[in-house]
């Protein structure tokens, strides 16, 4: 065994006692540079089917799409030695990730999907992960009334060896509804996770955030202020739940509970700002602007906070007029939103800011 192969062995044993976050993703691309370095197809495969994993759930996307993209390639270039098996299970979050990105054309999202599911088709799947994908896909599209009927195709499809795990399905439905407002039914869709009969890595996580207005619209303000508590201790300042620490931001401004909702916004803004994820720096920014103008709406004037240095509007005194802030995230989001809309073909994004001002 060559000094570089042992160095590579070596740097995934490491990577294995570490959480999944920028330390254990630093290590990994460690592994795959010494492994491009040395041409070694066999080991640059091995370590980037780690970093899939730990880019996935590490608050990576990026990362995740170029490692998949390659070993993907390599796969097809010889099937024997490069199987596919683990490529689709995480062929799943690869779609759930690519959507995030505006600069992404929707035809190769599209076409992406078909691929994904010729694949599937080709191992004998029923689909039902494929069907859930399209959904997702379809939502983050704009294209509501697709989405919904894509629900059909699920409802339909057995469970397979490529279906997401039951917390994870639950959780899907259950963050489509709340999106449409369809509050009774987003919480029948959680019901099992709520009830501690489904859980997982990301789940319930993710799923206190997404019942927390359903909750307040449906008027049962004290089980979204538990839901709150528990949820947002879950996620803890961890860069993948990002999504979900906004929805909890939104909440506390709805709720007038601006203290608190002052410490998570800078809690989590240092990751909003460094995510590659543009559609979830999008709805943070949402939530942040939030914030900012129930403080207005209040006669505050000035704020005091802790914002990370490479904050366009970071200021070494801490000192920030609340309407200046106001103003650059709603200004932020707006623009994100036209890149969206402009990507997907319609003005779904514009829509839904324009809502949410109201």
């Amino acid at each position: 065994m060559s000094d570089t192969l042992t160095s590579i062995d070596r740097l995934l044993e490491k990577s294995n006692e570490l959480k999944n976050g920028p330390e254990r993703i630093g290590v990994l691309e460690e592994a795959v540079r010494l492994a491009d370095e040395q041409e070694d197809l066999d080991a640059g495969f091995r370590a980037r089917l780690e970093l899939i994993d730990s880019a996935a759930f590490g608050g990576r996307p990026d990362i995740l799409l170029s490692a998949f993209a390659w070993c993907l390639a390599q796969h097809d270039s010889d099937p024997d030695r490069f199987p596919c098996n683990d490529l689709l299970w995480k062929y799943k979050w690869v779609v759930g990730h690519v959507t995030e990105f505006p600069d992404i054309p929707r035809a190769q999202i599209e076409a992406m999907l078909d691929d994904m599911a010729r694949r599937f088709t080709e191992a004998g799947s029923t689909l039902h992960a494929v069907f859930q994908a399209r959904r997702e896909t379809l939502a983050a599209f704009g294209e509501i009334d697709a989405a919904n009927r894509a629900t059909a195709d699920i409802a339909t499809s057995k469970r397979d060896w490529l279906s997401d795990c039951r917390a994870c399905v639950y959780d899907g439905s259950a963050g489509f509804y709340a999106e449409q407002q369809m509050d009774a039914k987003a919480l029948a869709e959680a019901a099992p996770i709520l009830a501690g009969r489904a859980k997982c890595t990301h789940v319930p996580h993710r799923t206190y955030g997404q019942l927390l207005l359903p909750l307040l619209r449906l008027g049962r303000a004290d089980e979204a202020r538990e839901y709150h508590e528990v949820g947002v201790h879950m996620i803890g300042d961890d860069p993948e739940f990002l999504s979900a620490a906004g929805l909890h931001l939104e909440y506390l401004a709805m709720t007038g509970e601006l203290d608190e909702a002052i410490d998570l916004m800078q809690m989590h803004l240092p990751n909003a700002v460094a995510t590659p994820s543009v559609f979830n720096r999008m709805r943070f920014y949402w939530s942040a602007w939030l914030l900012f103008v129930t403080l207005f709406e209040q006669a505050e004037r000035t704020v005091r906070l802790r914002l990370p240095a490479d904050f366009p509007l970071a200021d070494a005194r801490g000192s920030y007029e609340v309407a200046a802030l106001m103003e650059w995230f709603g200004k932020e989001v707006r623009s994100l939103a036209t890149q969206f809309d402009a990507r997907n073909g319609n003005d779904y994004y514009q829509r839904w800011a324009a809502r949410r001002w109201r």
